[in-house]
């Protein structure tokens, strides 16, 4: 009270403030969450990267944990000859297609040829490391010649000048 009867305020005085601050803070722009392209950084990453690698059609390699693939549906003579060890998995992008990725909540199947074909889960823990093998960039032409320089002379075009 003491305050606003320095400043020479009444009650008036000051809802009305209120309200010109309420307007202010409904006027504010609205700043729009950053576009993560649907990558969660709190979600199963190890899905995550298959999901993004098999969208991609590019070749991918991932590490798996042979203790962590009893049952799995990998040949035990692979399991024995990685025994202890990180079974190494590379698939490459031609041969996704066959490679029937099937997305549970537990892990992920997939369609691997060893000998012959095999339906390989594997579960979510047991894979260690996912490289990606990404296609480069298509370079830019390095074409020297101004736009419409082959165009015959006469023939009407349009220039761009900034």
């Amino acid at each position: 009270m003491l305050l606003s009867d320095s400043l020479q305020l009444d009650p008036a005085d000051l809802s009305s403030q209120a309200i010109a601050q309420a307007e202010a803070k409904a006027d504010a722009p609205v700043i729009e969450p950053e576009d993560t392209l649907g990558v969660d950084p709190w979600g199963n990453q190890p899905e995550q990267l298959f999901r993004i690698a098999f969208g991609l059609g590019c070749d991918f390699f991932f590490l798996a944990d042979t203790t962590q693939l009893e049952g799995s549906g990998v040949p035990e003579t692979v399991l024995k000859q990685y025994n202890g060890r990180e079974l190494p998995i590379k698939l490459d992008a031609a041969y996704h297609k066959y490679n029937d990725p099937k997305y549970g909540p537990d892990g992920i199947t997939l369609t691997l040829s060893f000998d012959q074909l095999y339906d390989c889960t594997f579960r979510w823990p047991a894979i260690k490391q996912f490289v990606l093998f990404p296609l480069a960039p298509e370079p830019p032409s390095d074409t020297d010649e101004a736009p419409g320089a082959d165009e015959p002379k006469g023939v009407p075009h349009l220039r761009l000048v900034t």
